[in-house]
């Protein structure tokens, strides 16, 4: 992932993670972060506290915390990375929050519903401001019947 410009290399050693969602592609993203020597999910948001908690718990992650807000999730100074696995039409509204708390992005598919959003993000001074990366996590573009032309 390259994310010119981004200070990547100014995070700590485990760099805190927050999941945004509860579905099945959100544990996806924790199985991922879980292999990850540099990472550590601490975060689950679920407009359900309940279920962010039982996705931390059926991923055995002991230091995770429930969060049924965004901007109380954001408040936490161990979050240096936010996985954004929502339904789709949350995910510009979000990205943005994101980058104006400082955090760096992983968004899932689709990263926008219109060319408006996806403009919105592009411009995003938060994201330039504190020199972060916003990375979209396209997993299936080689899986027939979904091929995009790189």
């Amino acid at each position: 992932m390259a994310c010119p410009g981004a200070k990547l290399n100014t995070m700590p050693d485990k760099a805190g993670v927050a999941v945004l969602g509860t579905g099945w592609v959100s544990g996806e993203h924790i199985k991922a972060f879980q292999q990850n020597p540099h990472t550590e999910v601490i975060a689950i948001l679920s407009r359900e506290r309940q279920r962010a908690e039982a996705k931390a718990r059926e991923f055995a992650l002991p230091n995770c915390r429930a969060y049924p807000d965004l901007a109380e999730l954001l408040a936490s100074d161990a979050v240096g990375i936010v996985a954004i696995c929502t339904p789709h039409h949350l995910h510009v509204e979000q990205a943005i929050a994101c980058a104006e708390a400082g955090r760096h992005v992983l968004i899932e598919k689709p990263i926008a519903l219109d060319l408006e959003g996806l403009r919105s993000l592009r411009v995003a001074d938060a994201y330039k401001t504190h020199e972060l990366c916003l990375a979209a996590d396209l997993s299936a573009r080689e899986d027939s019947p979904i091929r995009l032309p790189l």
